[in-house]
């Protein structure tokens, strides 16, 4: 993550987070320069001091830079005791650097690495994928390599009768690569085994797979873009179905989309945490919503969620400004098709509200219905409103005819 200077564990178990972990109370705005804490610390004393100090973003300065120390590499913890977790093994011999990681989502003893640099200008490393064997934690081996371009996120999915592929999003190229990672020991140059690139809207952040294989949610980071829904049932020609966004209009953006089962979990910045139910996967109606952030455009908010954890409907989620998050989606789940679900609170530890609510030790918000569902709740009252007002009508009408019918009456006995 830009600007991360350490890594903190923390107790699920515990209630209160304390504010030196929020990320807030530094000053620092992110993202912003990549700095170790070395630099952060000469950085602060400058500015503190009064001193103008101005950072260029260039490969050959940082090298040369006595101010420059660059980050930490490859980190291996063990967690055996989770209130003890110690370093198994840092190094520096492959990357200083990367935007991801991912440990192989099929328990297969692999570790994907993606957007990496080194402090060597000379490296040809553009920032492609690498994968490691980590059998041995502690001596994790290379194994393979792409490098024909940038990639910023990847995903892993098994896509039946022993064929397994990588998602590669390159962001700066606005292409989706498909990759076999099949057998990723025995294919060591993955520059030859693309599978097909697809060129998106532009910048593609993040994939997240329905898990049929049918339908790819992908994401694009960048203001006011929808979150584009593809036709991945042909890996060799994957089609744009449908999209969806939130407050759009006001500038926001989507980062990351996880799906787990029928739901399809995100991180949209300001706009917060997003669940949907995605039974129809083109046409996602909304579950519930936690804004956790005090923005309404821009990078700030909640850029990490994941919902994978070993306790039912209990996700994670970071906020830039706010910190960690604890989520609970609780009430009714059962998935059924569009129009989305009536009654699911999403929570964390306390009370819960009505309607759609997310509650938290850290600050609470409810929101009923999302700006970007368009198929439940609100729709229902319409029809009836309208359903009602039709009746009524009629009803005036007839009386209305029955009432002229009877003077026409009247008028011409009269005249008789």
């Amino acid at each position: 993550a830009a600007n991360a200077i350490g890594i903190v564990i923390v107790d699920s178990s515990q209630e209160l987070i304390y504010p030196s972990m929020s990320g807030n109370n530094t000053g620092i705005n992110i993202p912003g320069l990549l700095v170790g804490s070395e630099d952060g610390q000469t950085i602060k004393m400058l500015l503190n001091e009064g001193i103008e100090v101005t950072a260029e973003l260039n490969s050959a300065n940082r090298v040369h830079s006595d101010l420059y120390k660059g980050p930490d590499g490859l980190y291996i913890l063990d967690k055996t005791d989770p209130t003890n977790v110690t370093v198994a093994l840092q190094t520096r011999e492959f990357f200083d650097f990367a935007h991801n990681i991912l440990v192989d989502p099929l328990d297969r003893p692999f570790v994907y690495v993606c957007g990496q640099t080194t402090n060597n200008v000379d490296d040809e490393n553009i920032g492609g994928i690498m994968i490691f064997d980590i059998s041995n934690p502690i001596q994790p081996e290379l194994i393979a390599e792409f490098n024909t371009t940038y990639i910023h996120d990847i995903e892993v999915v098994d896509r039946g009768e022993g064929l397994i592929v990588l998602y590669g999003c390159a962001i700066y190229d606005g292409d989706l690569y498909v990759i076999n990672v099949s057998d990723p020991r025995n294919t060591p140059n993955l520059n030859n085994q693309v599978i097909s690139v697809t060129e998106t809207i532009a910048s593609p952040h993040n994939t997240a797979q329905t898990e049929d294989g049918s339908y790819l949610y992908i994401t694009h980071e960048e203001f006011s873009f929808p979150v584009t829904i593809w036709d991945s049932s042909d890996l060799t020609n994957l089609v744009q179905v449908s999209n969806f966004s939130v407050n759009a209009e006001e500038g926001t953006s989507p980062h990351n989309a996880m799906v787990k089962g029928y739901e399809l979990w995100m991180s949209y910045y300001s706009e917060g945490v997003l669940v949907y139910d995605i039974t129809n996967p083109i046409t996602p109606a909304l579950l519930g919503q936690k804004d956790t952030s005090t923005y309404t455009s821009g990078f700030h908010g909640v850029w990490g969620i994941f919902p994978y954890t070993n306790t039912d409907n209990v996700a994670y989620a970071s906020d830039i400004e706010t910190g960690l998050w604890i989520l609970n989606l609780v009430g009714n789940q059962t998935i059924t098709p569009s129009p989305s679900p009536s009654s699911v609170n999403v929570q964390v530890s306390v009370s819960v509200s009505p309607s759609v609510s997310f509650n938290s030790t850290i600050g609470t918000a409810t929101n009923a219905t999302s700006p970007g569902n368009t198929e439940g709740g609100n729709d229902t009252f319409m029809w009836v409103g309208i359903g009602l007002g039709v009746t009524v009508a009629i009803i005036v009408i007839v009386l209305i005819a029955l009432v002229a019918a009877y003077f026409i009456y009247k008028k011409r006995v009269a005249s008789q």
